[in-house]
């Protein structure tokens, strides 16, 4: 096995991750109103990372500034909260490149909204907007409502957005963030039932006339969502989407080429961290 002197093993990977770490503290540390807060948090975090039983319990309150907006923020301490944090506003999962030259989003459909990060970082570029904000996991969904209520316009929905009106099963997991609807419902014997909700319908209850964006993150279930009774798509402007397997990029493009979207992705635009699609003019 070939080694290598310590100089070459600190550039190639002590150095990297000191720098990653650093980059998160001083990211950290400024958007906290308290500086007290930050301490918490990195206190909080540094429990999350030597768990080995992690539970799901009440949020921590932190308070943030935003984009310079004041901010409160419930983060549950041991079920990868803080993780999604520093995701969605430190690494900034959801931004939309200015290179695309996008207007700006008065209405926007958050699926997959877990505890609200995505939305409030929505708010936090738009202020204006109109957000619903979709979840399916009920202690999700509690902190879903602590963290969105401080904004006006935002909407936090309850129900498993799906192709159909039924009743599915989510399975169980550890990490709040990893819930996704099973098929195989037999072996799920821990999975909980959930009343699903169609685009068609949320459109219809929420009066909504045309969605700007529309950010998908439902683990897996976009399969479905995207490839059945999709005539809603022709009230969607642009779509930011993670894809899970077996749903491909061939497969988006397949999909959303009758609705006449121009698709971007990580490799074709480096500021990407999603895939990216927007409606292209006729």
């Amino acid at each position: 096995m070939q080694t290598y002197p310590f100089d070459i093993i600190f550039i190639r990977t002590i150095f990297p991750q000191m720098k990653h770490l650093l980059s998160k503290l001083f990211y950290s540390t400024s958007i906290f109103r308290n500086p007290l807060g930050s301490i918490k948090f990195f206190k909080n975090l540094i429990r999350f990372r030597k768990a080995k039983n992690k539970s799901t319990i009440e949020g921590v309150l932190y308070k943030l500034l935003l984009n310079g907006q004041k901010v409160d923020l419930n983060l549950r301490t041991y079920t990868g909260d803080i993780d999604i944090f520093y995701e969605v506003f430190w690494a900034q999962c959801y931004q939309v490149p200015a290179s695309l030259k996008v207007k700006q989003y008065s209405t926007i459909v958050d699926l997959g909204a877990n505890i609200g990060l995505a939305s409030i970082y929505f708010k936090s570029k738009y202020p204006e907007a109109n957000v619903y904000a979709v979840e399916m996991e009920t202690d999700n969904y509690v902190q879903l409502k602590k963290n969105v209520q401080q904004f006006k316009n935002t909407y936090p929905i309850f129900g498993a957005i799906y192709d159909e009106t039924t009743n599915i099963k989510i399975s169980n997991t550890e990490l709040a963030y990893n819930f996704k609807i099973e098929v195989d419902i037999e072996k799920e014997i821990d999975a909980i039932t959930v009343a699903t909700l169609t685009m068609p319908d949320l459109i219809a209850d929420h009066q909504i006339k045309e969605i700007d964006l529309l950010k998908i993150d439902i683990e897996g279930a976009e399969q479905r969502l995207l490839g059945n009774n999709n005539e809603w798509l022709s009230k969607v402007n642009s779509i930011l989407i993670e894809l899970h397997e077996p749903y491909t990029i061939k497969d988006l493009e397949k999909d959303l080429a009758p609705f006449n979207f121009q698709i971007y992705t990580p490799e074709q635009n480096h500021e990407l961290k999603m895939i990216y699609a927007v409606k292209t003019k006729l």
